[in-house]
């Protein structure tokens, strides 16, 4: 019995003994945990000082900071204060070794109390790894709920309760830019729906996914809650498939109506477990998007939202301004200026609202001016305007490096501008973002397909909306914080530049009255400068260049400009330079140190003098247009210019433009496949000896041509068409000009121009027919009828030109005829110019698409077409200033 007790008496005392060591070593180690304390707080501090930094920088950009992180931050705050007080009580209770033993139990309080607060800031430290510190707020999608009335959306309701009535229509899209009321409609349409409708309703935002889950996830998620389906047992059986088959058991039982706003991607729906529902015709889905691809892809039936129309708009704007709309109906100033602002919103509901609410409060001419000018230039100082940028920029984030910058250099162009989409792509293929036109033409439609863009007054043009082109100009501009980086200012009226350009790397100011430049700007960061337009800029100082050393895209296109000074020799890293347009007549030689060059565009200049040597020294370049232009290239000594054999030296060229004057150059030229296969505009100026165009003298290669000039050609007589020896089918723009030989176009049969769209003929004053039909050519029309008509009228037919839209026959004084013994097929002609060929009496011609009749009055009032007088036609004529 002894043996146990004095057992139990040892375990006793071991487990004091160890238990008071413990309690010493923690008084004892009181103070180190004090210091540690500190240390993990000071790191704490200064990420929560970082992150307060990047909230701060969000904020700025229109987003809110998110919850989880004001819940760190304050817990940060709050251990920083209890740490300081714990620091202090322990100072207070161990300031010697007396102290120690009196406070004993004090210490111990604070080292227990010191360990479980470097618990917390151990825990802190692993919580405050954030991906994101802000997010956009969930703005307000609903312009009814913003305004009290809705405008301009019925036509999109109709169409989208049309769709719904259809039992043959199982998707719809409603597809639109940011912030033109999609959400809006589709909230609208919803609220429209009976209670018992209602109920059936599965609603998922995708700008409500804040947990950033994947789509699949969040719209199963949701889907489960509603028909309260719940998770199995087993780990294994819950994946997206074992779900999906759930939910489609459970939907094939249920009619419904699956609401999808805010989709940023392709959803697989039956994926996710959505039925089949060209098969379950009890389900319907409506989504909302950017993007007319995500609907196509969804087979959708598109609902097209546009920005509001002028008198929609109006009526907005005026609801916005307040009090302020009676300055607007009293003052003729005030109401000139709030169309301007409008017209600078372009419809956009919110841009209306926030620049409605902007002058709400003005009634000075000077505060209205300065909102226009705020609105050109930094329209984020516009308040609240940043909440529509930021929302902007969501989808700008998820378009690839390639697609963003595109649509930055879309942005150096004044908004509603119509750009031409090979600007844009010569641009972006010099910056290397891709390799091909076609390559860019493809990146130009995904961002039409993600409602980026839009097609201007042609196929050829583009434009971005102004509040788009905000977006982007903000963005380059590091939303905000570096204002002049990319600096804008086209199409303002300028006579000079501006004084901020210092710090700026990308500078457009085209379309301005500029007449002169500074002799020494300074701008040393300067990448892009773009003064086209400048139609009063006729010389730029010795001195400007050298002070711009990082230059690698210069535009000084439709400029007055005189001579090219020898100062572009300094720009070492010139890769695109364009001086087409312009008033030079000859090159210096400089020009050939410009050895990085890529793209020189040298189109419709009078240049006549090119330094020999100077061309073949640009190694690099890729595109060369001097077409309208010098023509003085010659071969062996035909010709008293630069050889052809420069432009051969150019071994990595794809396109060229280019005039030629003599025969011998010209078959210098076509003789050269690796020059043939890069023509892509030909202008052949004079060239005695040429008698006739056809294949045997332009040769095979010419397939990428598009487009073709012949003028002054005094020894032309006749220009031959012939499908199964014509090799220039890509030519879209045929231009005949001043051939007093040339008696007629001699056609033989087929589609020999397929995508020929504009045909200009003018001063051929031999002319008398234009197209001729070569004998045994047979009949287009007889070819491909299956219609038993007689064979005499079928010959009367043909169609040469079947894209065609637009014929001019200008300055033709012995021209009688169209088509020589019948009428000519244009199915797509859509205007037709006749201008001094007054002995055209009759249009020969059968044209369905035809809108326009240009011309003279005395001659319209004689014309014949198909046996009738044009006066039954008179909606086509539009008269022609005489």
């Amino acid at each position: 019995m002894s043996f146990i007790v004095d057992a139990l008496l040892k375990c006793l005392l071991a487990d004091l003994v160890e238990s008071a060591t413990q309690t010493y070593k923690n008084v004892k180690d009181c103070g180190s945990k004090i210091e540690t304390l500190q240390t993990h707080l000071h790191q704490l501090t200064k990420k929560k000082e970082t992150i307060d930094h990047e909230v701060e920088t969000e904020i700025k950009k229109g987003k809110e900071p998110i919850p989880q992180v004001d819940e760190w931050c304050n817990k940060v705050k709050m251990l920083e204060s209890e740490a300081s007080k714990l620091e202090s009580k322990f100072h207070q209770n161990a300031g010697s070794l007396f102290a120690y033993v009196v406070n004993f139990m004090k210490l111990l309080e604070v080292s227990q109390q010191a360990k479980h607060k470097l618990d917390e800031a151990d825990e802190l430290k692993k919580d405050g790894d954030f991906h994101e510190v802000a997010k956009l707020p969930k703005l307000n999608h609903s312009v009814a709920m913003i305004t009290g009335t809705f405008v301009g959306i019925d036509d999109a309701l109709e169409q989208l309760k049309r769709y719904k009535m259809d039992d043959k229509v199982s998707v719809v899209g409603i597809c639109g830019m940011g912030r033109v009321g999609k959400s809006t409609i589709l909230k609208k349409f919803c609220n429209g729906f009976t209670d018992a409708e209602k109920s059936k309703q599965i609603e998922v935002d995708f700008d409500k996914n804040t947990k950033n889950k994947s789509v699949a996830d969040y719209v199963q998620d949701i889907i489960m809650d509603t028909y309260e389906l719940k998770e199995e047992e087993e780990e294994d059986k819950n994946s997206v498939d074992d779900r999906a088959t759930r939910i489609r058991k459970q939907l094939e039982k249920e009619e419904f109506y699956l609401i999808l706003d805010n989709v940023w991607e392709y959803i697989n729906l039956y994926e996710l477990g959505i039925p089949n529902l060209n098969v379950h015709k009890k389900g319907k889905v409506f989504l909302s998007t950017r993007s007319t691809k995500i609907c196509k892809r969804m087979e959708a039936k598109t609902v097209r939202v546009k920005t509001l129309s002028f008198e929609n708009a109006w009526t907005l704007f005026k609801d916005k301004v307040g009090d302020a709309v009676h300055g607007i109906e009293e003052d003729s100033r005030i109401e000139e200026r709030a169309r301007e602002l409008l017209r600078k919103c372009d419809g956009l509901p919110e841009a209306l609202i926030h620049v409605g609410h902007a002058v709400a409060s003005k009634e000075r001419l000077e505060e209205w001016d300065y909102i226009i000018e705020q609105l050109d230039s930094k329209p984020w100082k516009i308040e609240n305007m940043v909440q529509v940028l930021a929302s902007l920029k969501q989808g700008y984030d998820k378009l690839n490096t390639a697609l963003q910058k595109c649509l930055l250099y879309c942005s150096l162009y004044p908004p509603g501008f119509p750009i031409k989409r090979k600007w844009i792509i010569d641009y972006c293929i010099n910056e290397g973002l891709f390799d091909t036109f076609s390559e860019g033409i493809h990146h130009l439609g995904e961002l039409m397909a993600e409602s980026w863009i839009e097609t201007g007054i042609d196929e050829s043009q583009i434009t971005v909306h102004p509040a788009v082109h905000a977006m982007a100009l903000w963005v380059a501009c590091e939303c905000g914080k570096s204002e002049s980086k990319w600096l804008v200012h086209a199409r303002r009226k300028l006579k000079g530049p501006p004084r901020n350009w210092a710090e700026s790397h990308r500078v457009s100011l085209m379309r301005n009255k500029i007449a002169a430049l500074p002799q020494i700007p300074e701008c040393k960061m300067l990448t892009t400068l773009m003064l086209q337009g400048n139609a009063h800029l006729k010389a730029i100082p010795d001195d400007f260049f050298p002070s711009t050393p990082k230059l690698k895209v210069l535009d000084l296109s439709q400029t007055s400009l005189e001579q090219i000074p020898a100062g572009i020799a300094c720009l070492k890293e010139l890769q695109y330079f364009d001086v087409s347009d312009t008033k030079i007549k000859s090159l210096p030689k400089e020009v050939g140190k410009l050895v990085e060059l890529k793209f020189f565009m040298l189109s419709r200049t009078l240049v006549e003098t090119i330094p020999e040597g100077v061309i073949k020294k640009l190694i690099h370049l890729e595109v060369f247009f001097v077409d309208f232009s010098y023509g003085g290239w010659k071969a062996g000594s035909d010709g008293a210019g630069v050889s052809v054999g420069e432009l051969e030296n150019l071994h990595y060229l794809k396109a060229l433009g280019i005039s030629v004057e003599s025969s011998g150059a010209l078959r210098k030229l076509t003789a050269s496949d690796a020059l043939t296969e890069a023509i892509e505009s030909l202008h052949i100026r004079g060239c005695p000896g040429l008698e006739s165009i056809s294949n045997k003298s332009l040769g095979e290669n010419l397939e990428h041509v598009k487009t073709l000039q012949l003028k002054n050609a005094n020894d032309l007589e006749e220009l031959t068409i012939d499908r199964d020896e014509w090799y220039l089918r890509s030519v879209t723009d045929l231009i005949l000009q001043r051939l007093p030989g040339i008696i007629k176009i001699t056609w033989s049969q087929g589609y020999c121009f397929e995508d020929l769209m504009k045909l200009t003929v003018s001063g051929c004053e031999g002319m008398e027919t234009l197209i001729h039909k070569k004998d045994g050519g047979g009949s287009e029309q007889g070819r491909t009828s299956n219609n038993q008509m007689n064979s005499r009228s079928a010959r009367r037919e043909i169609s040469p030109f079947p894209r065609l839209k637009s014929l001019e026959l200008i300055h033709l004084p012995k021209l009688n005829s169209i088509f020589e013994g019948g009428n000519l097929n244009l199915p797509s002609l859509e205007s037709l110019r006749v201008t001094d060929c007054p002995n055209l009496k009759k249009l020969a011609i059968n044209a369905n698409k035809l809108v326009e009749i240009s011309g003279g009055q005395d001659w319209w009032d004689h014309i014949e077409w198909d046996g009738e007088s044009s006066s039954n036609r008179p909606s086509l004529f539009k008269l022609l200033p005489e």
